[in-house]
């Protein structure tokens, strides 16, 4: 079963939550390096533990993801991008090839033993010779990543030999210094490359690291629960003790609990990489047949998710074309309006998006309601105040999220930079906050304004006027009783003054002497300051005269 992405939308924004872990989860990660994002989550953790008890959680949460959410915010349109700029196809490809290359290693796990197999009138198989091996209460708790060769008998099926393959013993160590040969570090390669395009779109990022350090271990964790001998009653499990059948039982739930932790190794390596993490350093001296197995699962839930990918992507191009970019050049009708549309005269791309939509809609989930809020303060108490989609595929959310955008009439435009298309939060935007375009290092928007600047190319002259301009106003704006407006009228009198010095100096570029021309602005301008402070004290004076021939009046 693979991992379920559960999400919300309001205004402006796209909610995913991530997941509480749970006690073996935990305990687990003690071991493992934390960064300060760590530190802060976890802190945020211990608060929602406290209540996590009185937390009112709908079933179908309880029953597929039993832990508690705490949401991360994204802005709008990332997700519809991500889908159109990225080449899923190219990443599907390389997934394929790898899981080609490594198709031996896969290892089948049986979910259907309780099902499919006649446990009941079970026969084991009549053993050549007697065995020397260990039982598998020794060699479980001691050695979880060496699987013992199974025996091949006439009532199991072929899946049930397969990944016990001839090849030479390797160690993790082995490996890891090895890993152009080596599943799991091929697997990790393959994964940094797509977080590295990703690093654009923060919330597609995010949802595919939940998956993928998700999904192989609920895979088989999920296994685990459908092999579970608890529910079977006394008197089945006697009959599987007298058949033997109960060794194979626990043979299989053994390997599965190998392949989690297996899963999770691999999973926290793909974040790490390439830098193993404490838990890969800890088991580098053991046989790494399982991480295999386990890298192989982690590949094919990947692979699917990029071939969903390519497949949406161009009917997701045409759709945004027909809409969101349509109603940006045509503002006399909205993007809803425009999707309205494509609905009615089937365009090409509604076909796919609306089937995923659809199946979305029917997939929502009630609010996991906090204790502290009451259905009275609710407007509507009947009503949750807020709904989770639940998808187990990418392109849905996607296409959830392109919904979102043509109701909220948002539109878009091509950047003047990259091209790529992006949405437009005013009129004047010309160009994206892709970095990506630019080696990572600036936006487009950036780019695009440097490039502006430069092409506005000011004459020496002229960039020492406004210099001494600055510098100038500087000094008038700390003297003790100025105004702006004798401010102002000091650096205009300059300024007209000053004028046919600098036309002069920009007609004869071979005569300028940057530094001479400097200090001769500069002395211009303190001798317009001492005349306009003369002008100011003969004003005062004329001022006192008048005032003491009116009292002598």
């Amino acid at each position: 079963m693979p991992t379920n992405f559960v999400f919300r939308f309001e205004k402006a924004n796209l909610f995913i939550p991530f997941q509480m872990p749970n006690k073996r989860q935990r305990q687990a990660a003690v071991n493992r390096q934390t960064t300060p994002e760590d530190a802060r989550r976890s802190s945020v953790i211990a608060r929602m533990e406290k209540i996590k008890d009185q937390l009112q959680i709908p079933e179908y949460v309880e029953e597929n993801q039993p832990r508690v959410w705490l949401e991360e915010s994204y802005d709008l349109g990332d997700l519809v991008f991500a889908v159109l700029d990225i080449p899923w196809k190219a990443f599907y490809e390389k997934a394929q090839s790898l899981l080609e290359q490594y198709k031996d290693y896969e290892m089948a796990i049986r979910t259907d033993l309780l099902t499919q197999v006649d446990w009941r009138h079970y026969q084991p198989p009549q053993p050549e010779k007697e065995s020397h091996e260990p039982s598998f209460k020794k060699w479980f708790p001691l050695n979880l990543f060496t699987r013992p060769v199974k025996k091949s008998s006439a009532q199991e099926t072929p899946a049930a030999t397969e990944g016990t393959s001839n090849r030479t013993p390797r160690t993790i160590a082995q490996g890891l210094a090895a890993p152009e040969q080596t599943a799991y570090c091929q697997v990790a390669q393959l994964y940094d490359d797509v977080k590295h395009s990703l690093a654009d779109y923060p919330a597609m990022a995010a949802l595919l690291a939940h998956y993928c350090t998700n999904a192989a271990s609920d895979y088989y964790l999920q296994a685990i629960k459908t092999l579970d001998m608890t529910r079977l009653t006394d008197l089945d499990r006697s009959i599987m003790e007298q058949n033997g059948f109960l060794k194979v039982l626990h043979h299989e739930i053994y390997w599965c609990n190998a392949l989690v932790q297996c899963s999770e190794c691999v999973e926290r390596y793909m974040k790490s990489f390439p830098t193993p993490d404490f838990l890969m350093k800890s088991y580098a001296g053991m046989d790494d047949r399982e991480l295999c197995a386990a890298s192989v699962t982690v590949l094919k839930m990947i692979a699917e998710q990029f071939r969903l990918l390519a497949d949406f992507q161009p009917e997701l191009a045409s759709l945004v074309q027909y809409t969101l970019v349509e109603a940006d050049l045509h503002p006399d009708k909205s993007a809803d309006q425009r999707y309205g549309d494509a609905l009615l005269v089937r365009h090409s791309g509604v076909a796919a998006g609306q089937k995923l939509y659809e199946q979305l809609r029917l997939r929502m989930l009630g609010r996991l309601s906090l204790p502290q809020e009451k259905a009275s303060s609710r407007r509507h108490p009947d009503i949750a105040s807020r709904s989770y989609f639940v998808a187990d595929n990418l392109p849905a959310v996607a296409m959830a999220e392109f919904v979102q955008l043509c109701s909220q009439h948002e539109t878009a435009r091509k950047c003047q930079h990259c091209g790529m298309l992006f949405l437009s939060k005013n009129t004047g935007a010309k160009c994206c906050n892709r970095k990506s375009p630019n080696g990572g290092l600036r936006t487009c928007r950036e780019v695009r304004k440097e490039e502006r600047a430069s092409e506005r190319e000011v004459p020496p002259p002229v960039d020492v006027l406004n210099k001494v301009n600055k510098r100038m106003n500087g000094r008038l704006a700390r003297s003790l009783g100025m105004t702006t407006e004798r401010r102002a009228s000091i650096l205009k009198s300059w300024r007209k003054e000053v004028k046919p010095l600098v036309q002069e100096a920009t007609d004869h570029p071979e005569t300028f002497d940057e530094e001479a021309f400097d200090a001769q602005l500069c002395e211009i301008f303190n001798r317009v300051r001492q005349e306009e402070a003369a002008a100011e004290r003969r004003g005062q004076e004329e001022a006192s005269k008048k005032r003491r021939w009116k009292r002598k009046g």
